[in-house]
């Protein structure tokens, strides 16, 4: 361990000393610093926390991440044809909806917390704590203090601090889309810097607008011949025209003087029209219906159960998948690779939906797949005894 520790110093020694370098422009900088996605233009910084607060993309990662995490995720154990909940698995605890990860936070608090981070920050990250082999806890990992780093085909997590930390990357549950190197994560702060920066700058335009009493900028034209004193009193009207208290009084220009426009109104601006735009923009980098994001112009009516299908398979379904490789890989012992496996069950985003969910109670239970009692525990039902004679179908698949 102690060879693989001096390897990993080695390759983030340069790094660490370039990230630490004091600059003018960042007298504090630090390894977090350099890690923390944020672009520099237009006067300002994008910053996550900038980009958290901009609508179609809070209400975009906000939906994402608040589906996927109040999904059920539970470990299963095959018994036969069947399969049933392990609930006796040491992995069942820390994953399911009704369980605990650990002594501080609840499962869907964690869940929405990784979920977050992959979608706005590129990463998600939870470390698994084990007792031996045997997982006992999961804590979420800030993903702007850790990164990947590969010591003879092995990849470790590393959080350079002093001394750096370094994790196993079997110790690690991550979610990371977009790894344009094979390794490293890349945040989509970067990856669409524009978009976001063209969506950000129009909110600004538009409070800094508001903000000034719905005032334009320009400049002062002064006739020919206007002495100072005269031009120094125009202006200073113009000026008092600015302080808020005087924003619905008339000002009145006289001898010549006139007043030209610079700036664009939010109209000549098509402010609407750009903010729906990057909306779109917004839906397309999260792959997820422009319908969801409020463009109700995107889609007909009677084609809007098609939408929510696309929603669960190519919005949802990608970043789940992910996840359930992610845990049965890092979740399980070898030994249960053939005995046991970690689901969620994805069908679970459609009951919300009273007609559809009573549509596959409906169909399941007549197919044989759901039994009574299963659905009665979706609606929290008491379980119905069944008649003696009854059998037992083949096909049983639990919940």
């Amino acid at each position: 361990m102690g060879r693989i520790l001096n390897a990993i110093a080695d390759i983030i020694a340069p790094e660490r000393r370039n990230a630490m370098t004091p600059t003018m422009e960042n007298p504090n900088a630090s390894i977090v610093d350099s890690l923390n996605s944020s672009i520099a233009g237009f006067g300002n910084a994008l910053t996550v926390e900038k980009l958290a607060g901009y609508p179609p993309v809070a209400q975009a990662v906000g939906m994402i991440a608040g589906d996927c995490a109040s999904l059920p995720l539970a470990t299963y154990k095959r018994n036969g044809k069947n399969r049933d909940k392990d609930k006796s698995h040491e992995s069942y605890s820390l994953l399911n909806l009704d369980g605990a990860p650990n002594e501080y936070t609840t499962a869907f608090d964690m869940w929405f917390d990784f979920y977050h981070d992959a979608l706005l920050r590129g990463c998600g990250l939870l470390w698994i704590e084990r007792r031996g082999i045997k997982p006992i806890a999961m804590h979420r990992l800030d993903p702007d203090a850790w990164r990947p780093v590969k010591v003879n085909r092995r990849v470790y997590w590393v959080n350079y601090g002093t001394p750096p930390i370094v994790l196993p990357e079997a110790d690690v549950l991550h979610h990371s889309g977009v790894r344009l190197d094979g390794l490293t994560p890349s945040s989509p702060i970067r990856r669409y810097a524009d978009t976001f920066k063209t969506g950000t700058s129009l909110q600004k335009f538009a409070a800094s607008f508001f903000e000034n009493g719905a005032h334009v900028g320009g400049v002062l034209r002064a006739p020919q011949g206007a002495s100072p004193a005269a031009i120094d009193n125009v202006e200073e009207g113009v000026r008092t025209k600015a302080n808020p208290a005087n924003w619905f009084k008339t000002l009145i220009l006289r001898d010549g003087f006139e007043f030209i426009r610079t700036s664009a109104s939010p109209k000549d601006a098509q402010l609407g029209e750009l903010d729906e735009t990057e909306t779109r923009h917004v839906a397309q980098i999260y792959n997820i219906p422009p319908s969801r994001l409020g463009l109700k112009d995107s889609v007909a009516y009677n084609s809007l159960e098609q939408e929510e299908k696309r929603y669960i398979r190519s919005t949802c379904g990608p970043h789940l998948r992910r996840v359930m490789a992610q845990a049965n890989r890092k979740l399980l012992r070898p030994s249960e690779m053939g005995t046991h496996f970690i689901e969620y069950v994805i069908d679970a985003l459609q009951w919300t939906d009273g007609a559809a969910r009573a549509n596959i109670a409906t169909q399941g239970i007549q197919a044989g797949w759901l039994e009574t009692n299963e659905v009665r525990r979706w609606y929290n039902l008491p379980t119905k005894e069944k008649p003696e004679n009854e059998a037992e179908p083949d096909n049983k698949v639990a919940e």
